[in-house]
């Protein structure tokens, strides 16, 4: 029996140490074939142990070149957490998905998570680490992609928006919640359709939805609707995003808020527009005030030789009273047309009122009537008469919409001691207290797309700030609206003399001084040419800045009168070209235009000396009598 049991143990023996080799080779052949990296390390960092993906993870060829490395040393970037490692380890014996950077041979870093052992011996003291390794940079890459994507996208100014394909929103940014006031909890599960604005046909739809679900992306402009009701445009992309097997599984929407700078471009157009037309309102006020000079002209030689006839006066008066209403008419325009830099002046506010009067009822609709009730004394201001024009208009056209079936636009003027006040009134729709608040604020505008670019109160207000005033808002409920404006009062005495009317005789005459005329306009030129010759000067014509150029230097000429625009050399640069000639030589200026800023060229020596087209006989008189130095300056006339 006891051989038997000795056998048997024996036998049990080698069992046990078959099934621990087999176990052995079985750890090993784990070990070594583990895509994970696993290492044996003492707690001071010698490597005792590492399999090949670890190798290979850490750009090592062999073990023995491995344990040259001690990790403590070299085996981890400056920020790796050893210190949590250790204390993890010590306390709990175990350290569980660590995330730290490593060093390659290489000195590249990588990523890894970590998973750690302490082995202890008998006494509890830990003899050596067993570990775990898992390259994961390549995860933190992407991961980190992802997350400076969403970043971006949460970040952008851009409101992005992604659907699945049935059109039901899954995602928003922060900037679609801003730009269309709707959140994002309202927004998702929803359909894109919530913005739609009714600007866009059932065909603009149809389009995109064929574009993108045939997986090609779609851009265009929208006009859409945010959540409080008011329009805002947009110019968007719509993609499609397919999974790996290129399969269409979601769309997205980039779109950016373009609805500032469809203003501006409105701004821009409205201006180009309006340079356009006050140009073409200045030649044709140019070429009618020539017109107009020259039947003044031909009046004055008609008064001359019909002078004690009897009945001739009265039909001259009216035909002369007809051309004065057509040279106001043609002032108006000229103003209208001269919107450069602003020149403050002395003016009455009547004056511009009533003026801009008259341009106003060719402005508004044919049912709207425009009437003034001016007040009965001159009201002196400090402006500059365009841009009280322009606040006129502006004021008026927003008036005449708020009036669509017709109505009545009134103009008022008033004034106190300090202070005159100009107000603007319709019987429209009036204006409702919401909006009020908002009507001075650039863009705002309540005419929808492409009916207004809400510029026109902005620029109002900026106006009549600029010249130190204040603008008030009144609108009872149904009974139109009233802007007023205040602005400081100037004294009296500031306007320019009123013109005195001149009577037929009152033509001082000359004394055989020698003229010089330069008028391109043949009706003009001849009768000037008469008048003056009439008023006793030696006067000689031409028909050009040239031809009066090549006259010979003997003899000399007194005066120069010419017209500002001439065909070739202008007045200005003609003026110029004769006093070099004729230094004592002084200079009318003419012209169809108004005070035109080129004539600054000629200095302040000769600003008096200028008539602004069509000019009476007796203006010139006095005008070509100051010039040569025994007249004080008349009016303009």
């Amino acid at each position: 029996m006891g051989f038997q049991a000795i056998a048997r143990n024996v036998q049990e023996r080698k069992r046990a140490q078959a099934a621990l080799h087999e176990s052995e080779a079985r750890f090993r052949s784990l070990f070594d074939n583990s895509p994970i990296g696993i290492y044996r390390t003492t707690p001071d960092g010698e490597i005792l142990d590492a399999n090949p993906a670890l190798l290979a993870m850490l750009g090592y060829a062999t073990l023995d070149e491995l344990r040259q490395r001690n990790l403590e040393d070299t085996g981890f970037e400056p920020e790796y957490p050893r210190a949590r490692f250790e204390e993890a380890i010590q306390r709990d014996g175990h350290v569980r998905g660590l995330e730290a950077r490593w060093k390659r041979k290489d000195g590249e870093l990588l990523v890894v998570r970590e998973n750690a052992l302490a082995i202890r011996g008998s006494d509890g003291k830990i003899l050596f680490y067993e570990g775990a390794v898992e390259d994961v940079t390549e995860r933190t890459r992407a991961e980190d992609a992802r997350r400076r994507l969403a970043a971006a996208v949460d970040q952008a100014a851009e409101a992005v928006m992604v659907t699945d394909v049935a059109g039901a929103i899954e995602y928003v940014n922060p900037a679609f919640e801003r730009i269309t006031g709707y959140t994002r909890d309202e927004a998702i599960g929803r359909n894109p359709r919530l913005l739609k604005s009714g600007r866009h046909d059932e065909r603009f739809y149809r389009e995109l939805w064929a574009t993108i679900t045939a997986g090609r992306p779609w851009k265009s402009h929208f006009v859409n609707r945010r959540k409080d009701g008011t329009f805002y445009e947009q110019e968007a992309t719509i993609s499609p995003v397919r999974d790996e097997d290129g399969v269409i599984r979601n769309f997205v929407a980039v779109a950016r808020d373009v609805t500032h700078e469809v203003a501006l471009q409105q701004q821009l157009d409205h201006a180009q527009r309006i340079e356009a037309i006050g140009r073409l309102a200045g030649g044709i006020a140019h070429d009618f005030n020539n017109l107009l000079q020259a039947i003044l002209s031909q009046l004055a030689v008609l008064e001359l030789r019909l002078r004690g006839t009897a009945g001739a006066q009265k039909p001259l008066d009216e035909v002369s009273q007809l051309v004065r209403r057509g040279a106001a008419l043609t002032r108006q325009l000229l103003l209208f047309a001269r919107r450069g830099t602003a020149s403050r002046e002395p003016v009455d506010l009547n004056q511009v009122v009533e003026g801009a009067a008259t341009l106003l009822r060719r402005v508004v609709r044919e049912n709207v009537a425009v009437a003034t009730e001016l007040a009965g004394e001159p009201l002196p201001v400090l402006a500059d008469h365009g841009q009280l024009e322009q606040v006129l208009m502006n004021l008026a056209v927003n008036a005449s919409d708020a009036m669509p079936n017709g109505g009545r636009l009134t103009l008022r003027t008033a004034g106190d001691a300090s202070r005159v006040r100009l107000s603007v009134t319709d019987t429209g729709h009036g204006i409702p207290e919401e909006v009020r608040s908002h009507l001075f604020e650039p863009f705002f505008t309540t005419k929808g797309i492409g009916k207004g670019t809400g510029l026109g109160l902005s620029v109002v207000h900026g106006i009549v700030t600029s010249h130190g005033g204040t603008i008030e808002v009144a609108s009872p409920p149904a009974q139109g609206a009233t802007f007023t404006i205040v602005l400081p009062r100037q004294t009296a005495d500031a306007l320019p003399p009123a013109e005195a009317g001149a009577e037929p005789g009152d033509m001082p005459a000359g004394r055989g001084e020698r003229l010089l005329l330069v008028e391109d306009e043949d009706g003009a030129r001849q009768g000037l040419l008469e008048v003056l010759g009439a008023l006793g000067y030696a006067v000689t014509a031409a028909a050009s800045g040239e031809e009066a150029g090549a006259l010979p230097s003997e003899p000399g000429y007194d005066l120069l009168i010419t017209d500002f625009m001439l065909p070739g050399i202008s007045g200005a640069d003609l003026s110029a070209v004769l006093r070099a000639r004729w230094p004592q030589l002084r200079v009318v200026i003419i012209s169809g235009y108004a005070e035109d800023e080129m004539l600054q060229r000629l200095g302040p020596a000769t600003a008096a000396n200028f008539l602004q087209k069509p000019f009476a006989m007796q203006a010139l008189a006095r005008t070509v009598r100051h010039a040569l130095g025994d007249e004080p300056p008349p009016g303009r006339g």
